[in-house]
Order: C-alpha cells, then sequence, then structure tokens
C-alpha cells in the first residue's frame, strides 16, 4: 500500500503517468501489482484489514500462471486445472482486461452457465461487474486511476467497450448459437466443469470456430463431461495446474 501511494504521488505530470502506462503495457505483472485491486467479501479470507477491498498482489504460482496464459493468449486453447480459492476468476479476467486496456481493436470473449453469471445489475458476483470493478472500483474504492482509464467507456447489458482504442468485451451464457457469427480473440470460460451435461458440448461447438483461444477454467468435477475431454485428450491445448498440494 505504501508503494502504490508512493506511485501515484510520484505520477503527478502527464509525462510520468505516460511512462507508467507504457509499463503496464508492456508489464501485466507490474501493472496487476501496481494498480488492480480485489473485491472480497469473506471476511474469512482477509488477513490484517478490515475492508473488503484488497490490492492484487501476486503469489509465485500465479505470476508463472499469468506468464504461461499471456504466451498462449489469442494463439492457442487453454485449459486450467485448479482448486477453489485460488482466484483463478480473478486472474483469467485480469488478463483480459490487460489486452482490453492496452492493446487496440481486442474482441475479447467471458462466458458462464447462466447468463445471471454474466451480468446482472447490482450483482457482485458477475464476471462482467468484475471487469467494472477492476476498471473503476466500486463506490470510491479500487479501480485504476483516473489518468489511466480510458477517456470513454461505452457499457451496456452483456457489453463493454474501450472507445479509445476500439477493444470489447462481450458476455454470453451457455448456448448453441453463443459467438456463432462472431469472432474473438479470446473467450474465457468460466468453471467449465459445472456447465449442465449437454450445455458444455454446445459451448464447445459454438465457440470452436469463433476464436484460436478460448481460456477454458475449472475446478475438475468427476472424469467425464467436455471440461474433462478437453483436459485429457489429446490436444496442443496450453494446460496450466494452479497446484495447491
Amino acid at each position: 500500500l505504501e508503494f502504490r501511494r508512493d506511485l501515484l504521488q510520484w505520477a503527478d505530470t502527464p509525462d510520468r503517468q505516460r511512462t507508467l502506462w507504457t509499463a503496464c503495457k508492456h508489464d501485466i505483472l507490474f501493472f496487476i501489482n501496481a494498480f488492480c485491486w480485489l473485491y472480497e467479501p469473506r471476511g474469512s479470507r482477509l488477513v490484517g484489514t478490515s475492508s473488503n477491498v484488497v490490492p492484487f498482489i501476486t503469489y509465485g504460482f500465479q505470476d508463472r500462471a499469468f506468464l504461461a496464459m499471456q504466451e498462449a493468449f489469442e494463439k492457442q486453447d487453454i485449459g486450467v486445472e485448479k482448486s477453489r480459492d485460488l482466484g483463478a476468476t480473478w486472474m483469467s479476467l485480469t488478463l483480459l482486461f490487460h489486452r482490453w486496456m492496452f492493446f487496440e481493436f481486442s474482441s475479447l470473449g467471458v462466458m458462464s452457465r447462466v447468463e445471471n453469471m454474466v451480468d446482472k445489475p447490482g450483482k457482485r458476483d458477475t464476471l462482467m461487474w468484475k471487469l467494472d470493478f477492476l476498471l473503476k472500483g466500486d463506490a470510491g474504492h479500487g479501480g485504476l486511476p483516473a489518468w489511466m482509464r480510458p477517456s470513454k467507456v461505452y457499457r451496456s447489458m452483456m457489453m463493454m467497450e474501450n472507445q479509445d482504442n476500439g477493444s470489447t468485451f462481450e458476455g454470453a451464457a451457455t448456448t448453441e448459437s453463443a459467438w456463432r457469427g462472431g469472432r474473438k480473440g479470446c473467450i474465457f470460460i468460466d468453471e467449465y466443469a459445472a456447465f449442465p451435461a449437454g450445455d458444455d458440448y454446445k459451448a464447445l461447438a459454438s465457440t470452436q470456430h469463433a476464436t484460436d483461444c478460448r481460456l477454458f477454467v475449472s475446478t475438475p468435477l468427476g472424469a467425464s463431461g467436455a471440461y474433462y475431454d478437453v483436459m485429457h485428450q489429446p490436444s496442443n491445448i496450453k494446460k496450466i495446474i494452479l497446484d495447491w498440494s
């Protein structure tokens, strides 16, 4: 916190702000550890603070996972196997958010098993709310400094556009037609093993030709289903295990 405070005090001119903006573009770990925040509503998970908004300070296993995902980003499918409470959803969203913030015309998708888990006004558990939070925080807490944010952002249900650089987020729930007519640089599919039987394979089929990079993230749930097949059948998928041993 002291480091972040001193960094923001140092960034008191447009030239210094541009220097930090450029550093964030080229180093995702610096961006996260210097400027990103998390929302954690469970008091039992908080140490040394009574605030539910905490700085995103990456662990070593997260650093390795971020760099591995970034290497494969927009090039090949990525499969992440994880335990609960390792921050994998926040990690995946932050990876895509970094691309949305700093790279032009990035077209990005986020998917969950039902629409209310992708976007619903006032619901803090949704994927799109977490993206909103990474950008501007909530109730005056968290979010990027004003000088770093895009000057114009268009936000509607299931859609978020950075009008400074043309990059977009689009949300979708599990349907046979999700993104069949569109193209995405990357599609993040959250808790894929928990998709209802049948819907998991529909999501697999509908996203197959929409992108070269699907980011499958889930806690394993048995030895069957589309997520199990994705993680165990021979393919060129980039497999990442968030080791909880």
